[in-house]
């Protein structure tokens, strides 16, 4: 007999519980391959915001006003993504609308880079066509601009 025989033959196809019960080897490997499946709908936030987090540390002058998230079942994933709706302010730009926009470009794009999925819901200044520019230009008015992004986190698969 080849040692890869007695190898074999040592193992048993069924698992002894404490209680006497017997778990086949295929009811265990369901079970561990529904346990990494929900591994990913059960992420910690800890791990969502993380690189959310590190690009927040990077642009000082991105205020956080509200964030939330939900898990939402989007096309071209097998998990359930995160959504999260991030309103925040831009701060000490003065009348600086450009650099305001520019700044804003850079963390959206610091959040691409880190793996998310970046969508504008409203920007510090309105460009459409359905819209008019407008702004106080009174000396000493600094008004923070604020916006509101949709962020997705996937999980990787």
């Amino acid at each position: 007999m080849s040692q890869s025989q007695q190898i074999t033959q040592g193992f048993h196809n069924d698992i002894q519980n404490k209680d006497g019960s017997v778990v086949s080897a295929s009811d265990m490997k369901t079970a561990v391959t529904l346990f990494r499946k929900l591994q990913f709908y059960s992420v910690p936030p800890q791990q969502i915001l993380k690189e959310l987090s590190t690009a927040l540390n990077s642009f000082p002058r991105i205020r956080t006003i509200k964030l939330s998230w939900q898990a939402s079942n989007l096309p071209g994933s097998s998990y359930p993504s995160q959504v999260i709706t991030f309103d925040g302010e831009l701060t000490d730009f003065g009348k600086n609308y450009r650099s305001a926009l520019e700044y804003l470009q850079r963390f959206q794009l610091a959040l691409t880079r880190a793996g998310y999925t970046v969508t504008p819901v409203k920007m510090p200044l309105d460009f459409s066509s359905k819209s008019s520019i407008s702004a106080d230009i009174r000396e000493g008015t600094d008004k923070p601009s604020g916006f509101s992004l949709k962020i997705i986190w996937r999980a990787q698969e």
